[in-house]
């Protein structure tokens, strides 16, 4: 035990402990791995490893314990709680100190300074990157934590699956479908208002990470819904566990123009996600990766109408889609005001 807190220098003006390197790094994969992409998990182990000391291992949980891990089993930390069975080989990992730290450099990010002490070993981030991944990790790190937004139930329903922006656009119904393949059927396992789960062997899980969009219509329904994988775990049968947040059940193709230039060989088409009781005169879009332009307001036809959008936000972007907000103005045939 002695051995686990003896002071050592791992590298030059850098000290800690066996025990203190072994409690950020469970700290560390405890809240990242399975739900953030893997340019996100390095920026987060930076964070980590500025935020310096202040993790701690117990024996017993006494209500300050985030992460939970066996020494008699080789399974992944888990989300630690008071109903848990505790024996003699299960240890805590407590963040108390990290916790008021992470706090600290996150003022300063939402001030948009980006703090000298962070070590990114010479790649350059933009602050907004840096912030968002540093709120994940408070998320993680506060407790209690935070409960589920909406309750989910135990289900089986099969729902084919479309992987990507390409794929999920010829599946809408802009008349792109002519020689798609046949789409991928997955089982659901549990669902909620929010998204839902499903259990895949891991061949085939081709393209399937972090962030990937995916397009998605269950059985007995005619139109597709859009999601992003959130997380992602392998069982130890090697079968993939997928959490998907759900962008909207229903996706719509619709002709996207430069509304300063609508030269019409200019087109992109995007997928307008219809989100229910949403009344806040917004415009949520699915275009390909870069199409947002935070200066550049579109020009949309849906339905029998057209549409003046203006630019809000990019909300995502991911390797093949840009998710944007835009205020939607509605438009008198033929104006161009």
């Amino acid at each position: 035990h002695d051995c686990l807190e003896t002071p050592l220098t791992l590298y030059a003006g850098t000290n800690t402990t066996v025990a203190q390197s072994f409690a950020t790094l469970v700290l560390w994969y405890g809240s990242s791995a399975g739900n953030l992409s893997p340019l996100q998990e390095h920026i987060a182990e930076r964070l980590f490893a500025a935020l310096g000391s202040g993790a701690a291992i117990s024996r017993s949980y006494d209500g300050a314990g985030l992460f939970a891990f066996d020494l008699a089993q080789p399974t992944p930390p888990m989300r630690a709680t008071a109903g848990a069975t505790v024996h003699p080989a299960l240890r805590f990992v407590a963040a108390d100190g990290q916790r008021q730290r992470l706090a600290d450099l996150l003022k300063n990010l939402d001030k948009g300074i980006l703090p000298e002490g962070l070590n990114f070993y010479g790649a350059k981030y933009e602050v907004e990157q840096v912030r968002e991944v540093a709120q994940r990790l408070w998320q993680s790190l506060t407790l209690p934590p935070p409960t589920r937004r909406t309750p989910r139930r135990k289900i089986k329903v099969n729902l084919k699956v479309a992987n990507g922006f390409s794929k999920m656009l010829e599946r809408s119904d802009v008349g792109l479908s002519f020689g798609a393949e046949e789409s991928e059927v997955w089982e659901i396992e549990d669902i909620s208002a929010t998204g839902f789960r499903s259990v895949i062997p891991m061949g085939r899980a081709n393209g399937i990470r972090i962030a990937s969009l995916l397009g998605s219509q269950p059985d007995g329904v005619s139109h597709w819904g859009a999601g992003v994988v959130r997380r992602l775990s392998r069982d130890l049968d090697g079968n993939l566990h997928i959490g998907i947040e759900l962008l909207s059940p229903r996706i719509v193709g619709v002709p996207l123009l430069d509304y300063a230039n609508p030269d019409e060989s200019g087109v992109q088409i995007g997928m307008y996600l219809n989100r229910p009781n949403d009344n806040s005169g917004e415009a949520w879009l699915l275009m390909k990766q870069d199409a947002f332009v935070a200066n550049r307001s579109l020009k949309m036809e849906l339905g029998d109408k057209e549409y003046l959008l203006l630019p809000l936000a990019l909300v995502e972007q991911g390797e093949d889609y840009d998710l944007a907000r835009y205020r939607m103005m509605e438009q008198d045939a033929g104006s161009e005001d």
